[in-house]
């Protein structure tokens, strides 16, 4: 008890002001991987008065509690506890908890592999944020962090003590933990740090250079970076997870070549977008979506050198994959809980934001973006705040706009009839299913070269006509996809998702490998399904050494169209325990029409290819 008296003497009088609805913690903590101990004190300073509830995690139990230097009696229920605070005003929680999580393998828990505990392994009053400076110990050679600042840290032996502090109000704190090597730059005045595991050792540097670039890229693009560092932390568990200042990538995924040029831009670009400014989510996220848009985009047309083409079909075929009445408005998006919301949260979300560039021009929609972040930074914001840093930019009335693409769900349908060409003249029709105002790009293709033209339709059926420069040779209706927009099955070839997707989708397996297809068309699926000897709509057929248009390897999977436009998704494989694999590896490309596996690897992947002319016209 002399101890805690002295921690809490030292906090009275060391604590900075707090902000109100925010309450401080001066904590400190200590760590034992191997045990799974966790033992933690914290001095809360809140404003309020009378009782008031605190959540705390249920695997903590509470040692000790003190209100201004007066214990009380505490007894928590399901996560949660009752503190009396006495008259309205400043008041000091002095609590002292301890855990056991060496057996746990949901959060929070801690392991000599890496430990991970969640927001509420500190306690705080509920829906109150928080401010920290957090100082603690690990053994065993391990490190820990939490986001902050890292204003100290050192190494005594095995034992590893730091301290990281935030003084601007957040959610609670996650603190990490593993038996990490630390390799650490520079991006100006932003610490940039990896902490991985030995085996990802060597791909620190790579990691640590990539995201000083795509942070530089933001500032650039967007604003001053909101934290004083980035951390990469490599975890056991097979997740992506996004957090200010630092990211929590499984150590398996962190492994994996592509990752650095897909969602480590994607994770660096979080800090401004749903870290920094939050979300509103009643109102819809945005953040996803603008993301996508800002990180997924520009690196496929940088591999690409297209522009950003490749990922906007891939968007679009997304789309056409998913049924009648399952999309929703952009406003209702609030989460990726199952595959159909990412196709609209993040992809048809990241494809309005590049249809409204095209509309405003790329120098008024970056500076409505720096507008937009420079005014609500470490505040939350929503749609409507959105469109108002457009219209401001711009000078424009948005609301159409806004009204179809965010407040409504949907996509038209386009087609191209009446096409025909008479020397340097074109004339054709353009049909869409219900009428968008649409700004189109249109190509013609001339005996001295190709031109670029816009028409805008706002109807139905519109009929336009154009004048080259030299006789048309052909006609070509939004040639990089930039309008966003239901394809027809002519214009898109089979992928996994249209049969994933499809409520309607049952399997079909041999009898030998039931179990594993069972869990492996789950995995895929993720909600029931049907079992059929033959399904008459979409299926799933899993079985061992089915006839393949591929080239024979370990394992592959392929989806298949018939003449009735029925798809149907093949996956087969050379043994059970080659298709048993599958269940982790195969949801991961459900965007391809095809991927073969070899030693549990992806030796080739893509998408069917088609000769479209749905949208063109070629004259003799």
């Amino acid at each position: 008890m002399k101890i805690l008296t002295a921690f809490l003497m030292v906090l009275l009088f060391t604590a900075p002001v707090w902000a109100e609805n925010t309450a401080h913690h001066d904590a400190n903590v200590h760590l034992s991987p191997a045990q799974g101990y966790v033992f933690v004190e914290d001095l809360i300073q809140v404003k309020g008065q009378g009782k008031t509830t605190f959540t705390l995690s249920s695997a903590f139990q509470i040692q000790g509690l003190q209100v201004d230097g007066i214990s009380q009696n505490i007894s928590p229920d399901r996560g949660m506890f009752v503190v009396d605070l006495g008259p309205l005003g400043e008041h000091q929680v002095f609590i002292t908890t301890k855990a056991l999580l060496k057996t746990r393998n949901t959060p929070p828990f801690l392991t000599a592999e890496g430990g991970y505990l969640g927001r509420n392994w500190l306690a705080n009053p509920l829906n109150f944020l928080a401010t920290w400076d957090i100082s603690g110990s690990i053994d065993e050679g391990q490190k820990w962090l939490t986001p902050g600042r890292l204003s100290a840290e050192s190494e005594k032996g095995t034992n590893y003590t730091a301290r990281f502090s935030n003084t601007q109000p957040s959610p609670p704190p996650t603190l990490i933990t593993g038996p990490f090597e630390i390799s650490e730059r520079w991006a100006d005045d932003i610490r940039v740090r990896t902490y991985f595991h030995a085996e990802l050792g060597p791909l620190a540097d790579g990691y640590l250079r990539d995201t000083v670039r795509y942070i530089q890229d933001g500032i650039q693009t967007i604003g001053p970076y909101p934290y004083s560092e980035f951390s990469i932390v490599s975890g056991i568990a097979p997740v992506g997870w996004g957090l200010p200042g630092l990211t929590y990538i499984g150590r398996r995924v962190l492994a994996l070549p592509f990752i650095r040029s897909t969602s480590l831009p994607h994770e660096v670009l979080h800090n401004w977008w749903g870290n920094a400014v939050d979300v509103d989510y009643g109102s819809g996220n945005w953040a996803e979506g603008l993301t996508t848009f800002q990180a997924d985009l520009v690196q496929s047309a940088l591999k690409n050198n297209d522009g950003g083409r490749a990922k906007r079909l891939e968007w679009l075929r997304n789309y056409a994959a998913l049924p009648n009445g399952t999309d929703i408005p952009l406003s209702q998006f609030r989460s990726r809980t199952h595959d159909a919301l990412q196709v609209v949260g993040y992809g048809k979300t990241a494809f309005v934001f590049h249809m409204l560039k095209i509309r405003l021009g790329a120098e008024t929609f970056n500076q409505a973006l720096q507008d937009f972040y420079r005014t609500h930074t470490y505040n939350v914001a929503s749609w409507t705040d959105l469109q108002t840093a457009f219209e401001t930019a711009s000078g424009e009335d948005l609301a159409t706009f806004f009204d179809i693409w965010v407040n409504a769900a949907g996509a038209p349908s386009l087609n191209l009839t009446k096409a025909k060409a008479n020397g340097s003249h074109v004339r054709f029709t353009l049909k869409q299913s219900k009428a968008y105002p649409l700004v189109i790009p249109v190509r013609v293709e001339t005996q001295k070269g190709s031109e670029d033209f816009q028409v805008r339709l706002d109807k139905r059926v519109q009929n336009f006509t154009f004048k080259a420069k030299s006789p048309v040779l052909s006609l070509h209706i939004d040639p990089n996809f930039d309008v966003f927009r239901r394809l027809q099955a002519e214009e898109t070839p089979p992928i996994l998702r249209d049969v994933t997707l499809n409520p309607e989708t049952q399997l079909e397996f041999q009898a030998e490998v039931k179990d594993i297809a069972l869990a492996l068309t789950k995995r895929l699926l993720q909600r029931s399904f049907k079992i059929a000897n033959k399904a008459e709509g979409p299926r799933i057929v899993i079985a061992l050494n089915l006839k393949s248009p591929l080239e024979s390897t370990d394992a592959q999977a392929w989806v298949e169209r018939d003449k009735t436009g029925r798809a149907s998704l093949f996956i087969t494989a050379k043994t059970a325990e080659s298709l048993s694999k599958l269940a982790r590896v195969l949801p991961h490309y459900k965007r391809r029409s095809f991927v073969r596996f070899k030693d549990d690897k992806v030796i080739e992947k893509g998408v069917w290819k088609i000769d479209s002319q749905h949208l063109s016209k070629t004259f003799k």
